[in-house]
């Protein structure tokens, strides 16, 4: 008999593919997080393009929600009768707005968080971009539902959908049986759609991991865990502080008792950041909790079959913590939500919680005119806290259980020197702790202000030949050169001479940082307007410093060709000296010190108060500012300087916001605002000689050219803007830093 020799069994081999398929969908994201911030560290900057499927996943992402909103509403309220719609109207709609109310004011004491840096960014145009004047009557009243859906009225919405489900309420179950069928499909076929694109958030947070870890400044990772401390923060003052006293206070549970059966449900939460798989841990805890007071039966349980669906159609707690991100963002980019806001944003904020935040973030980042582009940071920070919000949810359905089927059987107890000292406790805890946490935040994580060196890094690339004097032209008369046409003498000599206002930026100023002869170089964006002309016109530069009170006889003695130093469109300059097309629009802005900038945000009341501004004539018209700040004294600027230096005594100054951005990265203790109650338009142009009216029309031709050709548009985005382009700093990566520092 042949004997065969034994094999041992083939092992089968499983393809990284399936075994990363194989894992749960958290541990996927984690995965797809981590591989992001390696690829972005690694590569750097070249994972910006990442942005692109980082954008498409979060379109994709909101797809369901506005429907799913809609429609899951609608069926769970109008699945009530309506008996016990009155009754849990009546109990429950007490206990949820206490709710509401408590968990805003977690949302607003989570500025104490944010620490008090005095760092500073370039001009962002959309400071500028007023939003526009909200409707109220549009937001919050579905006049036109279909309106309402296709613009993402997510207030309106809600109302029509609370309308529709409480009419619906009325109508006998019979009938109604068939909508509801209809509609629970609906929700049900919305929430798979949601499931399936769920199941690509590891692609999704790869691509935003990536294109953030790439292109994100170390600055900007420092004021991201500020946003991560006060949510953690908040939330769990809500969960182990304040929600649960709330409970002992109306109940006869205490505090203890309390924590104790929800502990369960909250790992439970924490851990799969679902509150769907609580609910059974919900319902086991109640029964215990009752039980143990003996006040435990059939009704209970009814109550609580009947409730916990119809409150997972409200914002908890812990989604409505999502709101202190528009807190979070408008500090992160330098426009900070004031008091006259919250009247605004508490309410819509509110609202907009009924649908996702994913839908609800950017529509408030628009309402409130905070750069979009922040939404991501918001999406990559929720994959940290995302677990913190879900244990506060867990505890906030937990104890609106409790309090409703107390109130409704009529077991709710008070003491009322028991809530004082719970209030107090609750005050005296949060508001410390908010403060204490910013107070450690801004000595630990005060982040380098690259700002400020990239803008004493900026300069002019590929300069022509420049000559630089150290003194206005002499105070000569040359009849030879009152006659001459200037063009003709620029290019026949091969000399262009530029009069410029000394430190004047981000238009024309020295940068004493820069290395050797560089220094010396005047730049900024009229600067390099001007390099540009001179290369076009294939001639050297020479540039004489200017007082105000000198641009005149410079220009009419032809001493120089042209003027520049953010020179303004006004009735003075235009009857003074020749001026070209305008060449840019700025905007009015106040500037002050940094702790006093804040009172300038309360408009009404500023105007009213007595104050010494300084200002430029060359800018904004005096009687223009006498309009808006009738109680006023002005002091005139001969340089913007002399402000920040405190040369003069003034309270604020008013010149353009674009100025202001720039000075302010240079003098960090001082802010601004842009004062768009200051209805003026600031204009700028180059000044020439009146006479000289063929170089005028050159120029306007020229400049022209240099806004068709995009050359304009590029040196406004570097000089303005802060924008990449010209000869900076790259970000630090792993392939350029270590691999190959000299690629």
């Amino acid at each position: 008999m042949t004997q065969f020799m034994k094999l041992p069994p083939v092992k089968k081999v499983t393809s990284p593919v399936k075994k990363f398929l194989g894992l749960s969908l958290s541990m996927q994201i984690l995965f797809g997080l981590i591989g992001g911030i390696c690829v972005g560290l690694f590569f750097g900057e070249r994972c910006g393009i990442m942005s692109i499927p980082a954008t498409i996943f979060i379109s994709f992402l909101q797809v369901a929600v506005i429907p799913y909103v809609l429609f899951s509403l609608i069926h769970g309220i109008g699945s009530l009768d309506r008996k016990s719609a009155l009754k849990l109207a009546g109990a429950g709609g007490t206990i949820l707005l206490a709710f509401w109310i408590l968990a805003l004011f977690y949302v607003a004491i989570s500025q104490l968080a944010f620490p008090d840096w005095q760092s500073s960014r370039f001009f962002s145009e959309t400071q500028v971009n007023t939003a526009n004047a909200v409707d109220y009557y549009q937001l919050y009243i579905p006049s036109n539902p279909f309106y309402s859906l296709s613009n993402e009225m997510v207030p309106a919405i809600v109302v029509f959908s609370l309308l529709v489900g409480g009419c619906l309420i009325g109508v006998d179950y019979q009938r109604k049986k068939n909508l509801l069928n209809v509609l629970e499909l609906i929700v049900e076929l919305l929430s798979k759609l949601t499931h399936f694109i769920v199941r690509f958030t590891p692609l999704g947070v790869f691509a935003m991991a990536a294109n953030a870890a790439g292109t994100m400044t170390a600055m900007d990772l420092g004021r991201v865990q500020v946003y991560l401390a006060a949510f953690i923060l908040t939330s769990l003052l809500l969960a182990f502080l304040a929600l649960p006293l709330l409970v002992s206070i109306f109940t006869p549970f205490r505090y203890r008792d309390f924590l104790r059966v929800s502990r369960d449900a909250m790992m439970t939460a924490f851990t799969t950041a679902n509150l769907l798989v609580i609910l059974p841990l919900v319902a086991s805890g109640l029964k215990e909790l009752m039980s143990s007071y003996d006040c435990h039966d059939d009704e209970s349980e009814q109550l609580q079959q009947a409730i916990l669906p119809v409150y997972f159609n409200f914002p908890d707690s812990g989604k409505m913590l999502s709101l202190i991100f528009i807190l979070f963002a408008g500090w992160f980019t330098g426009h900070p939500l004031t008091a006259s806001d919250y009247p605004l944003f508490m309410p819509t904020g509110l609202f907009g919680m009924f649908a996702s935040a994913n839908i609800t973030i950017p529509f408030l980042l628009n309402l409130f005119s905070i750069p979009p582009d922040t939404f991501q940071i918001y999406l990559m920070a929720g994959i940290f806290n995302g677990n913190f919000g879900t244990l506060t949810a867990a505890v906030d359905i937990f104890a609106f259980t409790t309090l409703t089927i107390c109130a409704m059987r009529g077991l709710l107890c008070f003491n009322w020197k028991y809530a004082v000292l719970a209030v107090a406790i609750i005050v005296g805890v949060s508001l410390p702790a908010c403060k204490g946490i910013g107070l450690l935040l801004q000595n630990l994580l005060k982040p380098k202000d690259y700002v400020a060196e990239k803008l004493i890094s900026m300069k002019i690339s590929e300069p022509v030949e420049t000559v630089i004097r150290d003194k206005p032209p002499g105070n000569f008369m040359n009849f030879n050169w009152l006659n001459v046409k200037l063009l003709k003498r620029i290019t026949e000599n091969g000399v262009l001479k530029i009069g410029y206002l000394e430190n004047s930026m981000p238009f024309v100023y020295q940068n004493l940082y820069l290395p050797g002869k560089e220094r010396n170089i005047p730049q900024g964006f009229e600067s390099d307007m001007m390099n540009k002309l001179a290369r076009d016109l294939e001639c050297r530069l020479e540039y004489y410093p200017l007082k105000p009170d000198e641009i005149v006889r410079a220009l009419n003695n032809n001493l120089v060709d042209i003027a520049i130093g953010g020179i303004g469109i006004t009735l003075d300059t235009i009857e003074q000296y020749g001026l070209t097309d305008p060449v840019l629009t700025l905007h009015p802005a106040v500037i002050a010190r940094f702790d006093k900038i804040k009172k300038f945000h309360n408009w009404n009341e500023v105007t009213k108060q007595k104050m010494k501004l300084a200002y430029s004539p060359r800018v904004i018209p005096l009687r223009t500012l006498k309009q808006v700040f009738p109680n006023a004294t002005f002091v005139e600027l001969k340089r913007i300087t002399d402000f920040y230096q405190k040369k003069i005594e003034a309270d604020a100054c008013i010149i353009s916001a674009e100025q202001g951005a720039a000075f302010d990265i240079m003098y960090p203790e001082y802010s601004y605002i842009v004062a768009h109650q200051i209805n003026y338009t600031m204009l700028t142009a180059f000044a020439v000689n009146k006479t000289q009216t063929e170089l005028i029309r050159f120029l306007n031709n020229w400049l022209r050219t240099q806004v068709s050709s995009g050359a304009m548009k590029k040196y406004y985005d570097y000089w303005i803007l802060g924008k990449s382009g010209a000869p900076t700093a790259k970000r630090w990566c792993i392939l350029d830093n270590i691999i190959n520092p000299n690629l």
